[in-house]
């Protein structure tokens, strides 16, 4: 196994995790209105 071979895998056992992470949160209703968070942001940092 070649190094770039190695860390490609890696970074798709990385991106696998944050997706099941992502579902879980929608699942589990964890999840908050895009709309206003963005909107709270822009205020908070002046954008």
């Amino acid at each position: 196994m070649d190094i770039e071979y190695y860390e490609r895998t890696m970074r798709e056992i990385e991106e696998a995790k944050l997706l099941l992470d992502g579902i879980k949160d929608v699942q589990n209703n964890n999840i908050l209105d895009g709309k206003n968070t963005i909107n709270e942001l822009k205020g908070k940092y002046g954008i």
